[in-house]
This record gives C-alpha cells, structure tokens and sequence, in this order.
C-alpha cells in the first residue's frame, strides 16, 4: 500500500506539533480533515502513527527542539504526560529524524523522555 503525497499544511501540522505549537488532539484533527476515513487513530492512544500520512524524514528534530520541550515542562507549560507522548511520538513516525552530528544527543534525549518514569495515577 502507498502512502499519498503528504499535503503541505499537514506537514506544517506535524513540524508544529514538534515544537509544541500543536496539541496531539489539534494534530489528529489536521490530518483527519485531510485524509478522511483514511486516518486511523485509536482514541485511547496517546500518540498516533504518522507512517500512514508520511513514511519518509521529513522533519529534523534538533537540540532546539529537546531544550524547547524541556523549558516547557520546567516552566510547567505542558505536563509530564505531554512531555513524554511527545517522545514516543518523535521516535516511533518516521516522518521525524535527526541528523548524524545530532544523533547522539537527540536520540539519548528523546529515548530517555520516552520513558514514563514518573506515571500518573
């Protein structure tokens, strides 16, 4: 099966999302108006699989962008939850990648805010 081409302002929708412009539930209704019954989403997930709107690397994800969402939880602008979906959905949709000279601090950041060491009740 082919992924379409990924309409533009869904690719702004996914950048912005990387930056915390977008919320999870903002970014599912973007791409749910483009793609229509097409998208699929399980509701009680807490990020959703890009792959099926953009398979390819698409939008590099810097140490800009982990300073970004660690000031915002510092500064208590998302919560830890959203904080940590955020990671999980950086590192499982390959439409986000990071350059080799980043790798090393990107991937060791985005695997170590992936993992949910303070749950919620």
């Amino acid at each position: 099966m082919s992924v379409p081409r990924i309409h533009p302002d869904t690719l702004s929708s996914i950048e912005r999302y990387a930056i915390f412009e977008l919320s999870l539930e903002e970014l599912c209704g973007i791409v749910r108006m483009e793609r229509g019954s097409a998208f699929i989403h399980n509701e009680n997930f807490c990020w959703v699989n890009l792959n099926q709107v953009c398979a390819e690397p698409k939008v590099r994800i810097t140490r800009e962008h982990i300073e970004n969402a660690l000031e915002k939880r510092r500064c208590e602008q998302i919560s830890e939850r959203q904080l940590v979906d955020w990671a999980t959905m950086i590192l499982i949709n390959d439409v986000y990648f990071w350059e080799p000279e980043d790798a090393e601090l990107v991937a060791e950041w985005v695997d170590r805010i992936s993992l949910d060491l303070i749950p919620e009740g």
